[in-house]
């Protein structure tokens, strides 16, 4: 079966909420986890596209995240980096230091850590 490059680019990575990863992650384009990673996260991009981490609301992450989008709606116990933009969503949990340079957070999300602003380049 050929698979159209422009389509495969934009493939997203989805552990569903049924898997449980132990050990740490490293892919480009878009990663969904609706499950549980034990291991740190690391989001690289290719060519222009930016790259994306999406933790669902039931989510639970055990390890450091790094992107440079991140939205998060779940549990996070980690320190997480955001080179562009995260976004806490009201469900959010995170137990850890966020490095960020622009976010965004909704009323109710909760961190127990400190937010360090990157530095513009």
């Amino acid at each position: 079966m050929k698979i159209n490059k422009k389509v495969d680019s934009k493939l997203s990575s989805v552990i569903s909420n049924l898997c449980e990863i132990q050990g740490d992650l490293v892919f480009s384009s878009s990663l969904h986890v609706k499950g549980k990673v034990h291991g740190d996260v690391r989001a690289t991009a290719k060519d222009a596209d930016e790259a994306m981490v999406y933790a669902y609301e039931n989510s639970h992450v055990v390890g450091n995240i790094q992107a440079d989008v991140l939205i998060i709606a779940g549990k996070i116990d980690g320190n997480i980096t955001a080179h562009k933009y995260i976004k806490l969503e009201n469900t959010a949990l995170v137990s850890g230091d966020i490095t960020y340079a622009t976010i965004e957070m909704d009323l109710g999300a909760k961190v127990e850590g400190n937010f360090i602003k990157m530095e513009e380049k």
